[in-house]
């Protein structure tokens, strides 16, 4: 799912994105080659670009799963500031060097190369950690989510069910074939 809304929503969004904003800035507010020119770029980028796109993600997701209008609503409702506010852990960085070193036709790449480090981190922290009284639970089938929200995919290696608290102890109860044992 996250492969379809990277292909059908971030490489097209972000595609215009920089394209967009850079005509924006060269030929409207005319900050063409100002050394501190990337300064207002990663601001317009954080407090734009980044909230669309965060919510375009969990509308695709929200769609590829079948779910409702209302469930949708509320997921970007209640992800939409604490998904910003951890984006700022990196991106602002990220963005400096996005928009104050790299030409604006490889800035996707550049983007998508740092996005796979930031999913692995954001990924590790949500199989290892809920909030506090919350459990993470990887359900058969792979799916992970804190109570019974899915928030990313994984693999096990046997049928079961694996539940992680916040604490980091882990249970796991796995249903085998006697014939197997």
């Amino acid at each position: 799912r996250s492969l379809i809304a990277g292909l059908v929503g971030h490489g097209p969004m972000s595609h215009v994105w920089y394209h967009v904003s850079e005509d924006f800035f060269e030929t409207t507010l005319k900050l063409d080659h100002v050394w501190w020119d990337f300064l207002p770029k990663v601001v317009v980028d954080q407090t734009i670009f980044g909230p669309i796109w965060n919510n375009s993600y969990i509308f695709l997701l929200g769609i590829m799963q079948l779910r409702s209008p209302k469930v949708i609503w509320e997921d970007m409702r209640r992800t939409t500031v604490p998904l910003v506010l951890e984006g700022l852990k990196l991106w602002p960085f990220v963005h400096c060097i996005t928009y104050g070193l790299i030409p604006v036709e490889n800035r996707l790449l550049w983007v998508d190369a740092v996005e796979i480090v930031w999913v692995t981190i954001l990924a590790s922290q949500a199989s290892g950690k809920g909030e506090e009284g919350e459990s993470v639970v990887v359900a058969e089938g792979g799916a992970v989510g804190v109570e019974g929200q899915v928030q990313e995919k994984v693999t096990l290696e046997a049928d079961g069910v694996t539940r992680m608290n916040s604490d980091g102890n882990v249970n796991v109860s796995l249903a085998m074939d006697k014939a197997a044992a």
